[in-house]
């Protein structure tokens, strides 16, 4: 009975949901994403309510889409999905399971760790943070997501880190293995929204935006080759890697976000149908 139970489980959080017109496609785990798409008109509005933030559909084909981020911060359990449409509410219910994720304990000297209380810090968040709250309509995105350097991961998103025994929150994307001088590609096609060749804590900075609330970030790169507001292409060098910034070493950080909340980078290699 226990093995039936936890397969259903497993089910339930794995496969798509279809309620009516409407589908939800994403794992329900802290870090993801939900892919939602609902039948309508142009001319109509609708939105949803997760986690007390509002998220516009968007009409993309003849259908409504939408992308709603499940926080790295979401504890395990019971969440509401809001369908605010036709001046009606309609309730979800999502089941978040427990993420797979690891701890990582980090050891770095007093020059680094300093990097993180600097004066400046706050400044280079909210710079940041403004980059990832523009928001498109349009979608800028090509088909599947890539990795912007061809190396392996060296450290997965959704660590839980602590550095010099203290608790440093989440790693909110992955690190790629890189030489110094490396070519960073773009991960997919994009306005460059944010190009910073001086902060102390995240190096070299580029992000690029993809439209309807998805942009990646490069960090700790050693040349930026693009401008601000230029578009890009999807496999377009952008930058090359470095180790500017808080870095043990050349490698390059690479994050997805949506709305301005990190999610896997993962997801995007291998999108849904309809949202390629």
């Amino acid at each position: 009975m226990k093995k039936f139970f936890l397969l259903f489980l497993f089910i339930i959080l794995s496969f798509n949901f279809c309620f009516g017109d409407l589908e939800i496609k994403g794992k329900k785990i802290p870090g993801s994403a939900l892919f939602i798409s609902k039948e309508g008109r142009e001319e109509e509005e609708a939105k949803f309510e997760f986690n007390h933030k509002i998220y516009n559909l968007i009409f993309n084909k003849n259908i409504f889409q939408t992308l709603v981020p499940l926080p790295l911060e979401l504890k395990p359990g019971k969440y509401t999905l809001s369908l605010i449409y036709q001046d009606k509410k309609t309730n979800y219910l999502i089941l978040i399971a427990k993420a797979p994720y690891m701890t990582q304990y980090l050891s770095l000297p007093k020059t680094q760790t300093a990097k993180y209380d600097y004066p400046g810090v706050e400044k280079e968040y909210r710079l940041i943070d403004k980059a990832f709250a523009e928001f498109s309509i349009e979608r800028f995105w090509e088909g599947n997501f890539i990795f912007p350097c061809k190396r392996n991961i060296t450290t997965s998103f959704g660590l839980r880190r602590f550095i010099n025994g203290e608790e440093a929150g989440f790693h909110r994307g992955i690190d790629l293995a890189a030489d110094y001088g490396e070519p960073v590609y773009a991960s997919n096609s994009g306005i460059v929204s944010l190009k910073e060749e001086n902060f102390t804590l995240h190096g070299k900075t580029l992000i690029i935006n993809h439209g309807q609330g998805v942009s990646s970030i490069y960090l700790h790169l050693s040349k930026i080759k693009v401008k601000l507001g230029q578009m890009v292409k999807k496999g377009e060098i952008i930058a090359y890697a470095g180790a500017t910034g808080v870095a043990t070493g050349p490698h390059l950080h690479f994050g997805m976000y949506v709305q301005g909340i990190a999610v896997n980078p993962n997801i995007f290699l291998k999108l849904p149908d309809g949202f390629k």
